[in-house]
Formats: structure tokens, sequence, C-alpha cells
């Protein structure tokens, strides 16, 4: 299954790979709680895996709820979206209204539309929590099938009980997770040493709590080696994460990826990211 949302930092090219390290198989309960576009859940849960999901992004968590809880009303929210006829005007009421936030089959419709109607496939916030990305100029936009064939599946899953999305932080996720559990980390990417000419991504949990840190990142590495968690990090190949972890065992796997989301649409490089993988045999 594909992400029904286009996410910043999304790991679909490497999903594969991450659960293959960590093992995910049929009965696995792979905990994820930087959830995101849900790149590695969909893929564990194709291999029959159980997922416990969170996110501090209540509009992300909102979103990814009323996909589970109202699968079909989504669907057919998404289909009265698709036949407009879009202006900046029309984009701006339909924006206005996803950001009072109610919980309704029309919030989360509303979620995966202005994912596509949006400028760039962007996924932004102001610091009220208010998605704030201005139209694409497309007057007419369309969810792909793909989107709609995971947004069905995610609703036959959730009523097979195997998978929940809870709106919770990192270390609650970690601290709760049942024994056995395997987990998977993509946190933030807030770099050790700020370069001013490309500022990183703090806005995780707006409204809630606190900018995620580059020390909140340290701190829950080691809580996922303090509690004995089989683990998989993926993050931004920085040199002082990368020294932390390989002082403290973890095996570390650099990469280059490629980007699928830029302020600039000619600025897709590949980045230089690790996998950094905790008690995988």
């Amino acid at each position: 299954m594909k992400p029904f949302l286009k996410y910043p930092g999304g790991k679909a090219a490497l999903a594969e790979r991450i659960l293959d390290t960590l093992d995910v198989r049929e009965g696995t309960v792979l905990v994820e709680p930087f959830l995101g576009a849900g790149a590695v859940a969909l893929a564990a849960l194709d291999r029959g895996a159980t997922v416990l999901a969170s996110d501090l992004s209540l509009p992300l968590v909102r979103t990814w709820a009323g996909v589970l809880d109202y699968g079909p009303d989504v669907l057919a929210a998404i289909a009265d979206l698709e036949v407009l006829d879009l202006t900046d005007a029309v984009y701006r009421d339909i924006r206005a209204t996803f950001n009072v936030g109610l919980y309704t089959p029309g919030h989360a419709a509303y979620a995966i539309y202005l994912n596509r109607a949006c400028f760039n496939g962007l996924w932004r916030f102001n610091a009220d929590g208010d998605f704030n990305v201005p139209w694409g100029k497309k007057s007419k936009v369309t969810v792909a099938e793909s989107a709609k064939d995971t947004i069905k599946g995610l609703w036959a899953w959730k009523l097979a009980g195997m998978i929940n999305v809870v709106w919770a932080s990192a270390f609650e996720a970690v601290d709760d997770a049942p024994p056995g559990a395997v987990v998977y980390l993509d946190p933030p990417y807030v770099p050790s040493k700020r370069d001013p000419k490309r500022p990183a991504f703090t806005a995780y949990g707006v409204g809630s709590e606190p900018p995620w840190t580059f020390d909140d990142t340290l701190h829950l590495v080691d809580v996922v080696r303090d509690v004995g968690r089989r683990c998989v990090l993926s993050y931004s190949a920085d040199p002082v994460l990368v020294q932390h972890l390989t002082a403290t065992g973890w095996h570390v796997e650099h990469l280059d990826v490629k980007r699928t989301i830029s302020r600039d649409g000619d600025g897709r490089k590949p980045a230089r990211e690790i996998l950094a993988s905790w008690d995988v045999k």
C-alpha cells in the first residue's frame, strides 16, 4: 500500500529495508511514534504485522483517525471535492474549514485533498497550528486510485484490530510498547549545529509541546537502548549523532536518499542520511 499523504521526509523508498532490518513479519508488533505519512507502517501491515502508531501533529493524527474510523465516508467526501472547479477563493474556504479542526470524515478528506491542491505538495503549519500552504493553481484535483485503495485497506485493517493511531509523544510510545515489540524512529531532523542558510524543521507538535530538539533525539535513542527495544532509527547524517550512536553500540549505515518534497521544485537533490539499528540480530 502507498501512503495517502505526500509528507516531508517520507520513507517509502526505504520501508522494506527498514522492515527487513527489524525482521518484521506476520504477528510482529511495530511501534512507530513519528508516523507521518506512514510508509513504513503500511508496508508492515502488508506483511501481516500489527502497528501501534502515534504522532504529536494533531492535524495529522486526526486525519489518520478519520480514515481509520470513517473510511467509506472519507472516500465519499473526497469524491465530492474532486468535482469542484477549484479557484483560490474556493481553496481558501476549504483550507479554513480544515483548520477549524473538527473530527469528521470531511476533515480527513479535506486534508488529503489539500495535500494535492496546495503548492508543491507541502504539509506545513504556522505557529497557531493552521495549515497555511497556498493554492497550487490546479483547477481540478483528483486523488490517486492508489491512495483510495490505501484508505480502503486501512479501514479493513482497523476493523481487524491491526492498527491504532493515537496522539502521543515518542517517549510515551516507547514506554508503553508491549513486550517483544520492535520500534521504528523517524524523528524531526534538527541538526546539532544550525546552518542559517538551511533552517531545520522544528514544528513537530505545534500547539502542544515545545519544538523537538536535537537533545530530544539523543535522549530518545538512549531510552530505546535502556529499555532494550529492537529499533531502527532514520535521520540525517549529523556527525554528533553518528558519534553518539557509534559510541553507545548502535550499528550505523550511511546512504543517499532522494527528497520528494522541496520548497524549490528543482531542488530535490539526494540527502545524506543514516539508518541506525539497535539490538538487531
